[in-house]
């Protein structure tokens, strides 16, 4: 059976009110998730409170990570290298760690 990696149990997150709610979720090593919807409903925050940006109201956020790796965060509005690729971006985040 594959290790869990992300472990979210009950989880709320917002800020003065829930914009996300009840979401319990494992994710096992080799899994790939997506989180999909409307502009505005707490996708992003989701995120961030995973990476470990922001609190969450309610339940909590388990990250079992592999000692030769990490979690990487790239924001929607950061200066990203222009006319390089994604994998490119990505890799100089991880280099700078």
């Amino acid at each position: 059976m594959a290790e869990t990696l992300l472990k979210l149990s009950d989880l709320n997150v917002g800020f003065n009110e829930d914009l996300v709610q009840n979401v319990s979720l494992e994710v096992r090593s080799g899994e790939i998730i997506a989180v999909l919807g409307q502009s505005g409903i707490g996708k992003t925050t989701l995120i961030r409170t995973i990476a470990g940006l922001l609190r969450p109201r309610q339940g909590s956020v388990e990250l079992q990570l592999p000692e030769d790796g990490g979690l990487g965060y790239i924001p929607q509005r950061l200066g990203l290298v222009r006319n390089a690729s994604v994998y490119h971006n990505v890799n100089l985040g991880a280099r700078a760690s």
